[in-house]
């Protein structure tokens, strides 16, 4: 009969649920999509305090408008739109040749977003490009939030997506 070394099996046990607590513990950030509709969600992990844009055409003067938004604590705050077409600047009441208008304006989880007919409209964050048809079809509303997941949460969503 073998001898069991119990220190090494101590160890190990020890090791193993360090591992998991660490996953466990460590929070990670991310945009978070969701389609209600189909039940589809798309996660993207930004840094807290991150900027990510929403951009999409505007359908009045199919000119490019993107909306620059800081991630905060369950929460968004848009910090400016940019466009290059006079006619979406006065659209929009900015005043100014300038590209980039600054604004101040926090929105609390979700944003809710409809999937237009022009092709274009999506996300941009984490360094990624995700275009909002890859998660739904036209008239679908997405929901957009900024959340916390444990890291061992943000990898298990991330496998089925």
């Amino acid at each position: 009969m073998k001898k069991i070394d119990w220190p090494l099996l101590i160890v190990i046990a020890l090791f193993l649920l360090g591992g998991g607590a660490f996953f466990y513990f460590v929070k990670v950030s991310a945009v978070t999509l969701v389609n209600p509709e189909s039940a589809k969600q798309t996660l993207i992990k930004i840094a807290p305090g991150e900027e990510f844009s929403l951009f999409y055409t505007h359908s009045i003067y199919d000119a490019l408008v993107s909306e620059e938004f800081r991630a905060g604590q369950d929460e968004m705050i848009l910090i400016g739109v940019r466009t290059n077409h006079a006619g979406v600047k006065e659209y929009y009441g900015f005043e100014g040749s300038e590209e980039f208008h600054f604004i101040k304006r926090t929105f609390k989880n979700p944003i809710v977003i409809k999937i237009g007919a022009g092709e274009g409209q999506g996300i941009g964050a984490g360094g990624r490009r995700l275009f909002l048809r890859e998660i739904g079809q036209k008239g679908d509303r997405i929901e957009l939030r900024i959340r916390e997941y444990s890291l061992a949460t943000f990898i298990i969503l991330n496998a089925f997506q």
